[in-house]
């Protein structure tokens, strides 16, 4: 799985209008409709004084009730499939002070004709002034293979993180990441500790369906390739948990 640009919008407008206006645009909504099997995950939250809770869900639109009627609930949900062409991925992010984030993944490369790779910002910047416009966000921001902020105080906190990290793409296209987990504070670790368990715990999920799935259709029609398939795409989960356990060896040296 190759490395994301994560995009991301914080708006008040924590609506279903709103909501699908930014869905339809991004994604085939019909098609996206049906996550049987799926749930929302609430997770403990002192600050708020959020208990956790898991809730199993079969369609999207209940995903989006219960983002609306539970506002002081914060909770991510993601989307990878059939979704608008160079879309990877996105994400409802509902917070816990009753706004929501909008997120949009893409790739952070591309492949040109000529077979050259060269940076995506310019489209994260594109996609980052759309999401501007649909959801009247209140800020935005460019991330890099992170999980989006539990409240606006956190979302505050990632901008001025990655403003060190990413750089603007005005300087031959190039993206510097200079926040290299030893130049952090501790403060900073923890909270992106937080991130990528989010983003693990997601894309687990994610995996999970997509195994099954493979597995079903290997058996159905007797494609036993599909299982050598099945068993690769695993591997691809690999360097989040990797990433994560570096954030926690270096979380532990430093309470040490």
């Amino acid at each position: 799985m190759p490395p994301y640009y994560d995009i991301y919008g914080l708006s008040k407008q924590r609506d279903k209008k709103t909501i699908e206006k930014f869905l339809n645009h991004f994604s085939d909504r019909d098609k996206i409709e049906i996550r049987e099997g799926q749930e929302i995950m609430v997770y403990k939250n002192e600050k708020y004084d959020i208990e956790e809770t898991c809730i199993s869900i079969n369609t999207l639109t209940e995903v989006i009730d219960y983002g609306l009627k539970k506002q002081n609930h914060g909770f991510v949900f993601y989307i990878s499939d059939n979704l608008k062409e160079e879309i990877n991925g996105i994400i409802l992010k509902f917070t816990f002070d009753k706004k929501i984030i909008f997120g949009v993944s893409i790739e952070e490369k591309i492949r040109l004709k000529n077979k050259n790779l060269i940076d995506n910002y310019n489209k994260a910047l594109e996609i980052e002034k759309v999401i501007l416009e649909l959801t009247n966000a209140s800020k935005t921001s460019i991330q890099f293979e992170y999980g989006p902020s539990d409240d606006e105080e956190e979302f505050d906190e990632d901008i001025e993180m990655f403003k060190k990290s990413i750089k603007p793409i005005n300087q031959n296209n190039q993206m510097k990441e200079n926040n290299k987990l030893a130049e952090l504070t501790l403060e900073e670790l923890l909270i992106k500790q937080k991130k990528a368990k989010g983003a693990v715990i997601g894309l687990g999920i994610v995996m999970a369906i997509a195994l099954i799935t493979l597995i079903y259709l290997a058996i159905k029609s007797k494609n036993y390739v599909l299982l050598a398939v099945a068993g690769g795409s695993g591997l691809t989960f690999l360097p989040s948990i990797i990433a994560l356990k570096q954030i926690e060896t270096e979380i532990k040296s430093r309470k040490s």
